[in-house]
């Protein structure tokens, strides 16, 4: 079986749904995924409409690039 910290966030997340039940499993696997992003971006509410749309877009192509 893969380690928690081998899976990919999709895995992780699945693997989240499987064991919901199980607190300790549970809770690994969220610290996993929490601990993943050490450095969240924090955008502002201020933030104009089309910034956010060219972020958005950016985002959006980065996924899909990396598929």
């Amino acid at each position: 079986m893969i380690e928690l910290c081998q899976m990919t966030i999709p895995q992780l997340k699945q693997y989240l749904s499987k064991h919901r039940q199980d607190d300790a499993k549970f809770t690994a696997a969220l610290n996993e995924l929490m601990n993943r992003d050490t450095e969240p971006v924090i955008y502002s509410a201020e933030m104009p409409i089309e910034e956010m749309e060219h972020i958005i877009q950016r985002k959006i192509q980065s996924v899909s690039d990396n598929r």
